[in-house]
């Protein structure tokens, strides 16, 4: 799917439209080549399997402990941080700070760095432990016809907006939001959404890395 992609190896101010198979111009990397070169751990995260590719980094669901704890990892190069001067503990804490209390925000759980093998191509990283949010990516979700209903439909635009308003009201705007951030949640039976259009789903945001406290023209 064409989108902007900084290359992990060689990052710079490309914000042109790239498919995800396409070479960086610089190393000759494919910009998906996260995607493709798992990591079979992070730490002790381990059993990865890729979700997403974002402009700075990926995300990963995999499992953590003895009991296969499910979780989701987002990992960026320490390098493509400081080459675009920002701060990943300071985002980390932000996101915190953000997240509690809301209900479309997902929880971050941890946040360190560590070097990543992404099968025989190291890179030192930043890694992010967030909340485990069953279900798929906004785009996934609408590419399914049976999902499409009048309902279903509904009720992500309002949670979404919803989003919105839990971010405004703490001073805060998701510069980056598109549907690869967003994830559906199927929530189990017997479960209760106050005044939901359809109580069967909730829309949740999984990156917030590009929450800041004032609004930015995308590039």
């Amino acid at each position: 799917m064409a989108g902007k992609y900084c290359c992990f190896r060689c990052p710079n101010e490309d914000y042109t439209l790239h498919e995800l198979e396409d070479t960086c111009p610089t190393c000759g990397k494919q910009y998906d080549f996260p995607l493709q070169q798992v990591p079979s751990k992070v730490r002790d995260y381990y059993d990865l399997k890729p979700i997403a590719r974002g402009f700075y980094g990926v995300t990963y669901e995999g499992k953590a402990g003895s009991l296969a704890r499910p979780v989701l990892l987002k990992v960026i190069p320490i390098d493509v941080y400081k080459h675009f001067n920002k701060d990943f503990r300071k985002e980390c804490l932000t996101h915190k700070e953000v997240s509690d209390g809301t209900e479309h925000l997902v929880d971050i759980m941890d946040a360190f760095d560590e070097e990543v093998d992404f099968q025989g191509e190291k890179l030192h990283c930043h890694v992010a432990e967030l909340q485990y949010v069953p279900g798929d990516d906004l785009d996934t979700f609408l590419d399914n016809k049976d999902n499409c209903n009048s309902h279903a439909i509904a009720q992500i635009a309002r949670d979404l907006f919803t989003l919105l308003a839990e971010l405004e009201r703490k001073k805060r705007f998701h510069n980056d939001l598109h549907a690869k951030n967003i994830r559906i949640q199927r929530l189990p039976e017997g479960s209760y959404r106050a005044m939901a259009i359809d109580s069967t789903l909730r829309a949740v945001a999984i990156d917030l890395g590009s929450v800041s406290d004032t609004r930015a023209c995308s590039h």
